[in-house]
């Protein structure tokens, strides 16, 4: 009977062995993970997870309030809106590194993001930088709203993304800086363009928020922007997008030199003239049926819309496409110097965007 005790005893705990090493059944990819849960208690965690794979969804439910993510996986996240109790996914920011270091980021998605899909968002006020990518391809950010952002959708040097159908209210300029609903922007340093993406269906509205103390610049609702030195940015399209701000403008709340256009084309050069269209670097873009009905803000007396001589270049040599727009808040500007975010305004330079 002993003998029969420890036999049975032994084949219980090779049992307990064998289901303790057993491996929690594999699931078929692409699969839809879904946050928050025990497991996965926010959407850092499923990105960090090694069992989330490239080609996955991220379903996040409306009642998550909490921090973005670094995006270093192919990714759809999605957020949900409940349309019974009107809640919806939202997105608090969390605390980043430079070039944006000490501000709270939404999702800053890197290089190995490309491919990402993020969509259905809300990003609250405390979210400076909603959706942050450096060298991201083929991205697509669609029916997301952003809440007083300082930079609201930033593609540096990515290209091939959708931009589509998302609601930006309001837009703030802190440290000089910022004040841009969607830049597409080359850095300088940077060994690619910024181009083919597409920008279309957005509405930009409400007031820019200026902090005190600080002027100088340009805030813009969409911004086409190539640094000085920096490789092009081209071939992008900017369509059907509205920015009617409050009663029909987008404007400043601070009385400064703040200039503030719907859609701005921005090259920097160090000479005044564009001589050879090898010179452009914002080139073969186009800008089509948006409307745009914002003033450019006082105090300039410069007409609202103007277009100067030098800025006609980026048209006329650079082959850009302005057509069908309500014309008013339009700028097509180059501008002679490239000044840090920080630093004054010099008093022979252009004003011009200041991304961050």
């Amino acid at each position: 009977m002993r003998r029969s005790y420890f036999s049975i005893t032994f084949a219980a705990l090779a049992l307990l062995t064998i289901a303790a090493v057993t491996p929690v059944a594999a699931v078929s990819h692409p699969y839809t993970w879904v946050v928050p849960t025990q497991n996965l208690p926010t959407i850092q965690a499923a990105i960090s997870d090694s069992r989330v794979l490239d080609g996955d969804t991220i379903r996040v439910k409306a009642s998550y309030r909490e921090a973005g993510a670094y995006v270093n996986k192919r990714l759809t996240i999605l957020g949900v809106h409940d349309s019974t109790s009107g809640a919806v996914a939202t997105i608090i920011g969390k605390s980043t590194s430079p070039p944006i270091a000490g501000r709270k980021a939404g999702f800053v998605i890197s290089s190995a993001g490309s491919g990402s899909k993020i969509t259905g968002f809300q990003f609250d006020q405390t979210c400076n930088f909603p959706v942050y990518a450096s060298e991201a391809d083929d991205v697509i950010i669609e029916k997301t709203t952003m809440n007083k952002p300082v930079q609201g959708i930033t593609n540096w040097n990515g290209k091939r993304w959708k931009i589509t159908s998302n609601t930006i209210v309001g837009l703030r300029s802190r440290s000089g800086g910022g004040g841009i609903g969607i830049l597409i922007g080359s850095r300088l340093g940077v060994a690619r363009t910024a181009s083919a993406n597409a920008v279309a269906l957005n509405n930009i509205r409400g007031e820019l928020d200026v902090e005190p103390g600080y002027s100088g610049f340009i805030a813009a609702g969409i911004s086409l922007y190539a640094a000085q030195g920096a490789k092009a940015v081209e071939w992008n399209s900017i369509s059907g997008n509205t920015l009617p701000g409050p009663e029909g403008k987008f404007c400043s709340s601070y009385d400064t030199e703040v200039n503030l256009w719907s859609i701005h084309f921005d090259q920097i050069y160090k000479d005044k003239e564009i001589v050879e269209p090898k010179d452009c670097r914002v080139k073969g873009n186009k800008a089509l049926n948006n409307v745009l009905t914002h003033k450019h803000y006082q105090p300039s007396e410069k007409p609202a819309g103007a277009i100067g001589e030098r800025p006609k270049a980026l048209v006329a040599v650079c082959g850009n496409t302005v057509a069908g727009n309500n014309a008013l808040g339009l700028s097509l500007e180059e501008t002679q110097d490239e000044l840090p975010i920080l630093d004054g305004l010099a008093e022979d330079s252009d004003l011009h965007v200041r991304p961050f």
